[in-house]
């Protein structure tokens, strides 16, 4: 497909005045330091955001379209604008601090496909002979899509395989509707996740439990992002690296996501993963952020670089057991989903409703603080692991007086 046209509607004064400014930036020479007033200007600003508000850009067979052009062209009337200039545009205005995390990721995920359009090959035939964009792995794909809106829910996995760079011949992802939703999903965690997690996965929900051995890497420290930036830079100190020093700290860019990375994730390594994973505490259990953390760049040292693909196959232990909720639903986190959560986590580790007793599911959430005080050990947070670990211990000891047990 050599050409996509997005034509905006309906016009109106203040979407001809943000091509007029983007239009303008593109003129300036790049070493100017020349600026004109719309950077300022709040209606310009807003007039851009409520552009990418539009349905057509949260959908997700627009990726697909997207992904496959050379050029993009955007129109608004009788005006036009290449995309690659409307994406830089775009990012002249990220001083604009005012903009939802939520919207944030919808735009820097567009952009990054509008902007390498471009540079897009004439042969979409890949080394394995088979037909693909080679956008990236599958896995920062759907780390940056999952939120998207689909008529079938099938469609946003099978959207995103034909912009994949990945070897997907031993995957079992291939479009086929009549696979129930849930054992697609259960299909594409193992695939970026590792063939030895568990998956629970139902029907009416695009939410998965998953149970994993792993390892904790380190900790994001601080995240550094230009709102409307298509990339988005952490600092991590990691603690559990072969062949390097404890509290190392190191800067990783990484691909946008649809959801935000905060100070105070984790990075960790999940057994069979060929990647690292972003998650984040949440009570006795963690919800998955990015499946696919890999940073686009390896990092120099004065004694060379980290291959960082190469590193990660270092790691060979892999003692601890995390619960994760991976979540595609775009919402923020709030009360009433950690109580959807606890039922769904619930419901997950019962035996049967015959014999599923209250001492078990007392047993199962001691288990699970004790797992969580385990990892925050690893990650030399002492004191936090000491309460998570006395919670267990009480919990391990109510649970054994309901039968009358002595501990």
């Amino acid at each position: 497909m050599p050409r996509i046209v997005i034509l905006c509607f309906p016009w109106g004064a203040t979407i001809f005045a943000c091509f007029g400014y983007f239009q303008t930036k593109m003129q300036q020479p790049l070493s100017s330091e020349k600026t004109t007033n719309f950077s300022t200007n709040e209606g310009i600003q807003q007039s851009t955001l409520a552009l990418f508000k539009r349905p057509w850009f949260r959908r997700i067979w627009v990726l697909q379209e997207v992904a496959a052009a050379r050029n993009v062209l955007i129109l608004c009337g009788p005006t036009g604008i290449d995309g690659y200039a409307f994406c830089l545009g775009v990012e002249s205005l990220k001083e604009f601090n005012k903009i939802p995390a939520d919207l944030q990721s919808l735009i820097c995920s567009t952009t990054y496909l509008i902007r390498g359009a471009i540079f897009r090959s004439k042969h979409v035939m890949n080394r394995l002979g088979r037909v693909s964009q080679e956008i990236c792995p599958l896995g920062g794909l759907v780390d940056m899509y999952h939120t998207r809106i689909a008529t079938k829910r099938h469609d946003k996995v099978y959207y995103l395989l034909g912009m994949s760079s990945d070897d997907l011949r031993k995957a079992n992802l291939a479009p086929d509707y009549r696979v129930p939703w849930e054992e697609l999903l259960q299909r594409l965690a193992k695939f970026l996740l590792g063939e030895k997690i568990s998956v629970e996965t139902w029907s009416d929900k695009e939410i998965a439990i998953i149970k994993s051995k792993g390892c904790i890497l380190g900790e994001v420290s601080s995240v550094y992002k230009d709102a409307l930036d298509d990339s988005q830079g952490v600092d991590v100190i990691f603690k559990n690296i072969p062949g390097q020093p404890e509290d190392m700290k190191m800067h990783w860019t990484l691909r946008p996501s649809a959801k935000s990375i905060r100070e105070g994730d984790f990075i960790c390594l999940f057994e069979g993963a060929s990647e690292p994973a972003i998650i984040r505490l949440c009570g006795d259990y963690f919800t998955l952020i990015m499946t696919a953390a890999t940073p686009l760049e390896d990092t120099r040292l004065e004694e060379g670089y980290i291959e960082w693909s190469n590193h990660f196959q270092l790691v060979k232990q892999f003692v601890r057991d995390f619960l994760l909720v991976w979540d595609w639903k775009d919402s923020s986190e709030n009360l009433q989903e950690s109580e959807i959560y606890e039922i769904l986590i619930r419901t997950n580790n019962r035996v049967s409703e015959l014999s599923k007793t209250d001492r078990e599911g007392l047993l199962d959430k001691a288990t699970r603080a004790w797992n969580v005080a385990s990892i925050l050990g690893d990650l030399r947070k002492y004191k936090k692991a000491e309460e998570r670990l006395r919670e267990a211990i009480e919990g391990y000891k109510v649970a054994f007086k309901r039968t009358g047990t002595i501990v």
